[in-house]
């Protein structure tokens, strides 16, 4: 007998485990305002760049000393660290 998921499991899942969003794009949240000149275009691609590589390095040599229940909201962190430096 096939059994319906509840509402509460759906909805978690679209916000937390299927949300490509969150799952896929984190890294680029650098990226995500608007510049109307190619300094400013420059600039941001700069700095996108540099929270990336940065980000990634530092997840990177964390990878095995971060439990892996915390391993999202780690990722956050640090990735928004780089987005504010």
């Amino acid at each position: 007998m096939n059994e319906k998921p509840s509402k509460w499991k759906v909805f978690t899942a679209g916000i937390i485990r299927e949300n490509p969003v969150l799952r896929l794009v984190l890294g680029c949240c650098s990226a995500l305002a608007v510049t109307t000149t190619v300094s400013g275009a420059l600039g941001m691609g700069l700095a996108m760049t540099f929270v990336l590589v940065c980000s990634n390095i530092v997840i990177s040599a964390l990878r095995k000393v971060i439990p892996a229940k915390v391993h999202l909201p780690c990722y956050i962190v640090i990735i928004a660290t780089f987005v504010t430096v």
